[in-house]
């Protein structure tokens, strides 16, 4: 992890109470956006799944970060 990744971290989480959380798959997957780079195109998100949620297969074409809250 780099130090400007390092750095954003705890700013991103202290703002997380003022974002919205954005339902990914209906009544399953809920996703909040932290904070994203443009310039490397990496970003990162708080997760709220339901117990046994799986993600479909997909890919991420930058760097991401998850913090997993639940499921």
């Amino acid at each position: 992890m780099t130090d400007m990744i390092s750095a954003q971290i705890p700013l991103a989480l202290a703002g997380a109470a003022d974002k919205d959380w954005v339902e990914t798959d209906p009544g399953m997957a809920w996703s909040k956006l932290l904070w994203t780079d443009v310039e490397t195109g990496s970003w990162a998100s708080l997760l709220r799944w339901n117990k046994g949620y799986t993600a479909p297969p997909h890919v991420h074409l930058h760097d991401a970060h998850f913090f997993m809250l639940s499921g």
